[in-house]
């Protein structure tokens, strides 16, 4: 008998836990974060990957072929390519074409707000990216950090608190300095800081 009510508030429990995903992801799907890696960090640089994640934990990234004439090996920098491994002929043989990559981002970002852990760099390279295509950016970026802070502010966490559950979940969500895996640990910590009850289910979907 016992064995039995065990099971059956084990199973109620785990629909509760399963509940609080599907509340989460409603409550938070117009979120989306944001990662840019750039051929170097200097005036004239330029996007090689951009991607994003939202509160699915679930990313999506594309390599970005060089525009031809416009983004060329003399702006390229040798010491972020060995920070994000990406090569110039890499990124000239399986990039797509920068035009296409602009008009995927601004329909993923339609309709949410967008984040970056890193909004003046990546403000500057998403202008080139649009400037260049001359497509029109349908979206603006906001500070991660901030919202960061207002997650913790909400959750009532300690600062000391705050850092441990950071900690925990840069522990289990890789950091490689590429735009999918850099934009997915982005909306996981903001999650656990937001949700701090539900850190092993976040922990678990690493």
């Amino acid at each position: 008998m016992a064995a039995r009510h065990a099971d059956r508030d084990h199973r109620r429990q785990e629909g509760l836990r399963g509940k609080y995903l599907e509340d989460w992801q409603r409550e938070f799907s117009n979120f989306l974060w944001i990662d840019v890696e750039a051929s170097g960090l200097h005036a004239g640089s330029f996007p090689v990957e951009i991607g994003w994640c939202g509160p699915d934990l679930v990313s999506t990234s594309f390599l970005i072929r060089p525009i031809p004439e416009k983004w060329t090996i003399y702006e390229w920098s040798p010491s972020s390519e060995k920070v994000h491994g990406i090569g110039w002929n890499h990124i000239n043989d399986f990039g797509h074409e920068a035009t296409d990559v602009s008009h995927w981002l601004n329909a993923a970002c339609h309709g949410k707000t967008v984040f970056s852990d890193n909004p003046e760099f990546d403000a500057a390279w998403l202008l080139q990216l649009f400037h260049d295509t001359g497509v029109k950016q349908q979206f603006t970026l906001h500070d991660a950090a901030q919202l960061e802070r207002q997650a913790v502010l909400a959750s009532r966490l300690a600062p000391e608190e705050a850092q441990s559950y950071v900690e925990r979940v840069k522990a289990r969500f890789p950091h490689p300095h590429r735009a999918g895996p850099d934009s997915r640990r982005e909306a996981a910590k903001f999650l656990v800081l937001a949700m701090p009850h539900l850190l092993q289910e976040i922990e678990a979907m690493a």
